[in-house]
């Protein structure tokens, strides 16, 4: 694990048992606490939110794409299974 630090590492080959479910409920901790800030940071919110609206265009022209292409297959399928017999449109 490249990304950890060396003295972590060079720790970890001196740890009983013990010491690493210790170190492992340090970590859990340590996470609850970083997420209990990310929740309460206003600024990552706000940023959150604008995200979401600036996005809601897209999402929305997306959704009636794939609700037009969904239609337009149920009608191809018909039409290859003989229940509709429309003319061909050239």
């Amino acid at each position: 694990m490249s990304s950890l630090p060396k003295t972590f590492m060079d720790s970890v080959d001196e740890m009983n048992e013990d010491s690493c479910m210790e170190e492992i409920i340090k970590s859990f901790q340590s996470i609850d606490e970083v997420e209990e800030a990310r929740d309460a940071d206003d600024q990552l919110n706000k940023a959150k939110d604008l995200v979401k609206d600036l996005n809601s265009g897209y999402s929305n022209s997306i959704k009636l794409e794939k609700k037009k292409i969904k239609v337009l297959l149920k009608k191809l399928k018909q039409i290859q299974n003989g229940e509709l017999n429309p003319s061909p449109s050239y």
